[in-house]
Order: structure tokens, then C-alpha cells, then sequence
């Protein structure tokens, strides 16, 4: 599957925890050849604020009304670290998120691991 890359935030602001807290990641926005719009978050090392995980209905809140009027949104953290790269998919109800492997989609996992983290080695990590 070929996936459309239509905007990456290299530093993506979202609200922290805090009041006054802001954090930020990069964001990376592709449409699927059946029209839907995946935003893939990756957790930036020089992040100042809470984690993509931690602030999670805040960064997805944040997105949602960034991409108002896109198409339907589907929502994926992209995890990296010594052990390769992982995505999840995030689902937002009643205010809590929860989190789970893209099990129904391997077209769509396989085509996000290659196509996504394009702009990690421009970020400041």
C-alpha cells in the first residue's frame, strides 16, 4: 500500500499536563488509497513537555481539531527505540485513550513503517 504523505510537523505543539506546560512532537499526516487520514505521532527526544503517551487525549484532542474536515482520522503513535519500531493505534473514548497493535490493518502497519520517521533525522534528537 502507497500512502500519500500530506503534511509533516516537524514540532507539533499539543498541551502538556500543566497549565502552563507545552510539549510538542513530530506529526506526520498521510492519506490511505481509500481516502481515510492516518496521523502518526513520534515521541521527540527533545520534547520539554509531557510524552505522546502520557498527554495522549491532549495531543489527539489537538490533532483532531487541527485536521477538522480531512476525512475520517485514525490515530498512531510510533514508538523507537532499541528494539526496532513499534506503532499503536490510539482510540479516544468518553476522554480516555487506550491503545492497541494495528491488527486489522498489516497493509497499513507495513506501509507506515516504511513511509513514517522520514524527518527523524532532521528533528533535534
Amino acid at each position: 500500500m502507497e500512502l500519500e504523505l500530506l503534511v509533516a510537523f516537524e514540532r507539533f505543539p499539543y498541551p502538556g499536563l500543566g497549565p502552563y506546560q507545552k510539549a510538542f512532537c513530530l506529526l506526520e499526516v498521510f492519506r490511505t488509497p481509500d481516502g481515510h487520514i492516518v496521523a502518526v505521532a513520534t515521541e521527540r527526544m527533545d520534547n520539554p513537555g509531557a510524552s505522546v503517551t502520557n498527554a495522549a487525549e491532549k495531543l489527539w484532542a489537538q490533532v483532531a481539531r487541527h485536521l477538522e474536515g480531512w476525512g475520517k482520522l485514525r490515530c498512531v503513535e510510533r514508538y523507537v527505540d532499541g528494539d526496532g519500531v513499534r506503532l499503536d493505534e490510539v482510540v479516544i473514548v468518553d476522554g480516555r485513550a487506550t491503545w492497541s497493535p494495528l491488527f486489522d490493518a498489516p497493509s497499513l502497519e507495513a506501509a507506515l513503517l516504511t513511509q513514517s520517521g522520514q524527518f527523524d533525522r532532521v528533528a533535534s534528537y
